[in-house]
């Protein structure tokens, strides 16, 4: 059922009381409400001749029998409304017309009269509509950060992130201490590729082995003498890593010096790498040797 306005549409009817009106055909120069169409709705106004009854409304038109139902009365001579005029015996004119209580008008500053609540429209071009209380259906914080776009506004307005802040973009940004995939990256230039250590520990190897500080080290085993296995949190995917190892010397004996990777100490032999863990042996003079200071990192 769809609201059909068209012009020059006008009849008469002689229908007396409030109920439906039985049209009596066009009047002449003029149209019949067929141009409606059957079921849909038009605006009418019924105007008795001769008399001072009359009343507006929304009608529904019937080709059966040739009816307008006085669906909506809007306004009538006798302020019933909406309950429909009684009226009574003689001829009335009805016609298609425009109630002012449907009507879009400018006022006197050229702005448009309230419009109340449409059904559907698309906008092109409009100003001061207010975010807060002119659209609907807006998340939470969102008409807030449509107001005032500011990177707090925007956080408030989004759901699931992680991190705090201000907005960073793509080109040149200055991250603050950004944790990316566990790997923290504070000043980096050049265009190198960037490949994170996967772990590092900082320990006493002497008496009573002790961790200093650590990231994704578990534990740091003493298998004996300068022979030491770091154990990782989390297993690598593979163990073609790189293991960068520095101790503090002893100045006391010679200076031979070096770290012997998958060693182990007692056998003297090779033991192979894990994905889990890197054993190796510190030496001083050739000899396994406790350091103070063991640092380790582990690449890949």
């Amino acid at each position: 059922m769809a609201l059909v306005i068209a012009n020059r549409v006008k009849e008469t009817t002689t229908t007396t009381g409030t109920g439906t009106i039985t049209l009596a055909g066009a009047s002449t120069g003029f149209q019949s409400f067929a141009i409606v169409g059957n079921g849909n709705t038009t605006y009418y106004c019924i105007a008795g001749q001769g008399t001072s009854e009359w009343e507006v409304g929304v009608g529904t038109y019937a080709t059966s029998g040739t009816t307008l139902a006085r669906t909506t009365v809007l306004s009538n001579s006798s302020a019933t409304q909406p309950s429909a005029l009684s009226f009574s015996a003689g001829t009335k004119d009805v016609f298609v017309t425009y109630p002012s209580e449907k009507s879009v008008n400018l006022d006197a500053s050229g702005n448009a009269t309230a419009l109340g609540t449409p059904a559907s429209g698309t906008l092109t071009n409009a100003t001061g509509l207010p975010i807060s209380t002119g659209v609907s259906g807006l998340g939470t914080g969102v008409a807030t950060f449509l107001a005032t776009p500011s990177s707090a506004n925007f956080a408030a307005a989004v759901t699931g992130e992680t991190g705090t802040g201000a907005l960073v973009f793509g080109t040149s940004p200055t991250l603050t201490t950004p944790n990316i995939n566990s790997a923290q990256f504070e000043t980096v230039s050049g265009t190198a590729p960037i490949y994170p250590c996967r772990a590092w520990v900082n320990f006493n190897g002497t008496g009573t082995v002790a961790i200093r500080e650590s990231g994704n080290v578990s534990s740091i085993t003493d298998n004996g003498t300068g022979d030491y296995t770091v154990n990782l949190t989390t297993a690598l995917s593979d163990i073609n890593y790189s293991t960068v190892i520095t101790y503090s010397q002893n100045y006391g004996v010679a200076r031979c010096v070096g770290a012997q990777l998958y060693l182990n100490g007692g056998a003297g032999t090779e033991v192979a790498p894990t994905t889990s863990a890197a054993r190796f042996v510190t030496t001083d003079a050739s000899a396994a040797y406790d350091a103070k200071y063991i640092c380790v990192a582990i690449f890949r």
